[in-house]
């Protein structure tokens, strides 16, 4: 933690505090945090493949070394920050299977939910969406959220092999934009029928 006077700058440092982010929350930021979040919004913009770490530290107001005290690449800070994103979509996603109503309900309100979480996420940037999908690796974040996905709906349709499809079935349905409403109803229809044969 950085001690910060009272107009935002931090006396460890000399650094302003980053625009947008409330004095209490960056008080408590660390440089790890701080280099997230200026990450997070460079990547949003400008794409993975074109930001560099020197983009990202000129953004946090570091040197380009400062980064790799923290993090030993870029794709370390990559996947950082998309298992944070995804696990704060997991959680949305868990408390959507726990609302009312019966089985299909609940787990059409999950794909419901994911799919305005993946839009709204989007909506941060050109390039947002290739934080979420995050590959390349066997252990790779995307791999792994997957598979909080499946555990999340398995543990309510009471098996793995159909949660699984049901999330493929949902994932060909669901392109870039909105999902026209034949596909929907497609979805829906699927779901249900898989539940009563469950």
């Amino acid at each position: 933690m950085r001690p910060v006077r009272h107009d935002g700058q931090s006396t460890a440092t000399g650094r302003k505090r980053p625009q947008g982010v409330p004095a209490g929350a960056w008080m408590t930021m660390s440089r790890k945090d701080e280099i997230y979040d200026a990450a997070s919004k460079l990547f949003a913009h400008y794409g993975v493949k074109k930001t560099t770490i020197g983009d990202i530290a000129k953004e946090v107001g570091i040197g380009t070394g400062s980064v790799y005290l923290d993090f030993p690449s870029k794709d370390a800070i990559v996947c950082g920050l998309a298992q944070r994103e995804q696990e704060h979509l997991a959680a949305e996603l868990q408390q959507a299977l726990r609302g009312r109503g019966n089985l299909a309900t609940r787990v059409l309100r999950f794909f419901a939910r994911r799919k305005e979480l993946f839009q709204a996420f989007c909506t941060r940037g050109m390039h947002a969406h290739e934080l979420l999908r995050c590959t390349g690796k066997e252990d790779s974040p995307w791999r792994a959220f997957h598979q909080t996905q499946v555990a999340l709906l398995a543990d309510v349709v009471g098996d793995v092999h159909l949660a699984h499809g049901l999330l493929i079935a949902f994932e060909s349905t669901a392109q870039p934009g909105l999902v026209d409403d034949e596909r929907q109803q497609a979805l829906e229809a699927l779901v249900r029928a898989s539940l009563r044969s469950a």
